[in-house]
């Protein structure tokens, strides 16, 4: 079994499409207006849905979707649910790049952090929702292994904070 799709519920379409693709770097492989007649299941159903499909690999697919969902409240509660969705790069390189550009865009992280094994830069999108944005600190699955078995990783397995500028090649 993968992951195949992230929902998010919103009652903020707009700005939450316009910060996914500036994230994700790519449009939504589907935007769709739910038609009256639609047989969607629930009692409440969206009326706007967006889908982000971030790869495909027969049968599988990564999909981060937005729906527009009336009555929506503008941010969360603090009622249990979604903690945070993880996005991985293929590499630290590609991780620095989309740092810069989204720094350029002025999208910041609230939080960054080596823990280890990967890296993590942690961003709040228009409804608050947490996503991390990460990348593998090492290049094969030896290393990242021998790290998880470490004493260092035992000792301090969240890792500590960093700068993100730092991983930046200059």
């Amino acid at each position: 079994m993968r992951l195949g799709e992230i929902v998010l519920a919103t009652g903020r379409y707009e700005a939450m499409t316009a910060w996914y693709r500036q994230l994700l770097e790519i449009e939504p492989s589907l935007e769709h207006a739910v038609g009256a007649d639609e047989p969607l299941g629930g009692a409440i159903k969206p009326t706007r849905m967006c889908f982000f499909r971030l790869h495909i690999e027969p049968p599988y697919q990564d999909v981060v979707a937005i729906f527009e969902m009336p009555g929506t409240r503008d941010a969360p509660s603090g009622d249990p649910g979604l903690h945070h969705m993880q996005l991985r790069n293929a590499s630290m390189h590609v991780l620095g790049e989309r740092y810069r550009r989204l720094r350029d865009l002025g999208v910041l992280p609230y939080r960054a952090m080596d823990h280890g094994p990967s890296t993590s830069l942690y961003y709040r999108d228009p409804d608050h929702n947490a996503v991390e944005i990460a990348a593998s600190n090492f290049a094969t699955v030896e290393e990242f292994q021998a790290c998880l078995a470490s004493d260092a990783f035992r000792r301090t397995p969240g890792g500590k904070v960093i700068d993100p500028q730092s991983m930046l090649i200059q």
